[in-house]
């Protein structure tokens, strides 16, 4: 009787965990289409800061733009354009 309690404690134990894992999946693919979303988002900015010659806080208010999304925006520009300079330096010492 032991044996088939521990045998329905395991099995019990192997569907959590691959429920975990399929929600785990789920989750990274969210994170990953934000992370695109958020890139080109900062493009965008980008663009209309140079198209328009309006400020950055100038178009999040004519867009009504939430604080969050501004937020994200502007730390997804910033992260890209780490990466940018870092991939650039890397670069330079290749060469």
């Amino acid at each position: 009787m032991a044996t088939i309690s521990a045998e329905s404690i395991l099995e019990t134990k192997r569907n959590e965990l691959n429920e975990l894992k399929k929600n785990l999946d789920s989750f990274s693919k969210v994170i990953k289409d934000l992370t695109v979303k958020g890139t080109e988002a900062a493009e965008l900015l980008e663009r209309l800061k140079v198209d328009s010659g309006m400020k950055e806080s100038d178009i999040f208010t004519s867009f009504d733009v939430p604080n969050s999304v501004q937020r994200f925006v502007k730390n997804t520009s910033k992260e890209q354009h780490e990466s940018d300079t870092t991939g650039q330096q890397e670069r330079q010492y290749t060469e």
